[in-house]
């Protein structure tokens, strides 16, 4: 048949022998595979076995129903057969209806197998039950077995009986050689149906979309067949077949790379393309717990880094490495970062986290930078926190609130007063002041009596600070109008 249509390209090894069983071929497993590997280049095995199941199964005496033992029979000769060729393409018909009604012969023949009560109706009804329908059973769940439906009632039709396939009437006797099996004629019907249904079909190209690609652990993919001119589409992962149809669903429940295979098929004729499926865990986004710090401070962010896991933090003000899973952050300001944990292409996590930088409280520090020895001279701070002094050459006097000092010299010298304020909120601050102390012999005032630049520091006097206040000027003029009178005596 092949030649007739052809097809010299294919060539047919045949193996078969007649009168076997899916039985005997089951009990012996590696028989099938063993004559395919005689054949390297075998792409496909024809299957024509079951009804001599049938009729042994009757014959023996065992009554009811066949389709058991054919089904594990046939499960196991497939099993072996693709353990060793796991490419191969299995092809079954079945059969067409068989004529026990042609010849007394027949008839008695029948009566024999099945008892003197069977019917045509049942007998080919019992036949599709026992036998196709198990073929189509099996071949549902082996990807590679195609069952070929359409031959069944091709006799029927060449010869005319309204309905084909009709369980109501047998093949006619016309094609029949004896009860059972076809005649030349009524082959060559048969296999030219199987040829028009499997072999002479269109090839296919498969197709999918999208092509692969990269996902993460728990997220579902849906990839669709856009094979063209397909009857079917099977799907596999790894080697293992996932599923069939035009889509496939995938959930992904562990990392790891995999390839994805569309297998386009239209009878005998397969086309397959493969894809590369990467998944990777989403990785776990530490930013770490708010901080709070003073202006100059740094703290660390993040955590440690997980394998194979990349990190970018933004903004990156302040950051010494915003790649890195802990970064030294030393913002000048309150900011929240946001870190993205990223593993393979597709799969990101992110956290956040604030680093809160508190104020610095601006200090005015009031009082003279000249005074006399053996004379109190005092000095007052405006702060909001507790506050702390501290004098060169000398212990000041505090006043109970804390905000003012009284400060007596003794010897003659530059002296630093400073405070220091360390409020219950915000960051501690200082402040300072130089003060050049003159005994009643040797005063020199600064003409202008106060700080030279109050108020801010001054690198004068060592990064110290002053205000120019009201009292400020009253005691340095004070201070200038008593030395000018001793002076004068």
């Amino acid at each position: 048949m092949l030649q007739l249509n052809g097809r010299s390209d294919i060539t047919v090894d045949g193996q078969g022998v007649g009168g076997t069983t899916a039985d005997g071929w089951a009990a012996n497993p590696s028989a099938l595979p063993d004559a395919v590997s005689l054949n390297p280049d075998a792409r496909w095995v024809w299957l024509s076995i079951g009804g001599n199941d049938l009729f042994q199964h009757y014959l023996q005496g065992y009554g009811g129903s066949t389709a058991t033992d054919y089904d594990a029979d046939l499960r196991v000769m497939l099993d072996s057969l693709f353990a060793a060729h796991p490419d191969i393409e299995v092809v079954m018909f079945g059969y067409d209806f068989i004529n026990f009604e042609q010849s007394t012969d027949c008839i008695l023949t029948a009566w024999a197998y099945f008892g003197t009560s069977i019917t045509t109706p049942t007998l080919n009804q019992y036949f599709i039950d026992q036998v196709m329908g198990t073929i189509e059973d099996v071949a549902a769940d082996y990807p590679r077995l195609t069952y070929v439906d359409s031959v069944l009632g091709t006799l029927q039709e060449a010869g005319g009986v309204a309905g084909a396939p009709n369980v109501l009437f047998p093949s006619p006797s016309r094609y029949m050689s004896d009860c059972i099996h076809p005649n030349h004629d009524g082959y060559l019907l048969i296999m030219q149906a199987l040829y028009d249904d499997y072999w002479g079909r269109s090839a296919p190209t498969a197709a999918m979309s999208p092509e692969g690609g990269a996902y993460c652990v728990d997220e579902t993919a849906v990839f669709t067949g856009v094979s063209g001119g397909a009857a079917e589409q099977h799907w596999y992962m790894d080697g293992a077949h996932v599923g069939e149809g035009s889509t496939l669903e995938l959930a992904f429940d562990a990392p790891g790379s995999h390839t994805l295979e569309i297998e386009a098929r239209n009878g005998a004729w397969v086309d397959s393309v493969t894809a590369t499926v990467e998944v990777s865990a989403v990785p776990v986004a530490e930013a770490g717990a708010d901080a709070t710090i003073c202006p100059g401070e740094s703290v660390s962010l993040g955590a440690a880094p997980e394998d194979g896991a990349a990190y970018d933090w933004a903004p990156t003000a302040g950051l010494d490495d915003p790649t890195s899973s802990q970064p030294l952050a030393t913002p000048t300001e309150t900011t929240t970062y946001t870190v993205t944990a990223t593993a393979g292409e597709a799969c990101a996590a992110t956290d956040a986290v604030t680093v809160t930088v508190l104020p610095v409280e601006e200090l005015t520090l009031d009082g003279p930078n000249v005074a006399l020895t053996e004379e109190a001279v005092t000095f007052s701070v405006d702060a909001a926190g507790p506050v702390t002094w501290d004098v060169e050459g000398a212990t000041p006097t505090v006043s109970e609130d804390g905000l003012e000092a009284t400060v007596v010299w003794e010897a003659v010298g530059t002296y630093q007063v400073t405070v220091i304020s360390t409020p219950a909120e915000g960051c501690p601050a200082e402040v300072g002041l130089l003060v050049e102390v003159s005994d009643d012999d040797d005063v020199e005032a600064d003409d202008s009596g106060v700080d030279p630049d109050p108020g801010t520091k001054d690198a004068a006097c060592g990064g110290c600070s002053g205000s120019r206040t009201s009292a400020g000027w009253a005691l340095g003029l004070l201070g200038l109008m008593l030395a000018l009178r001793r002076r004068a005596r």
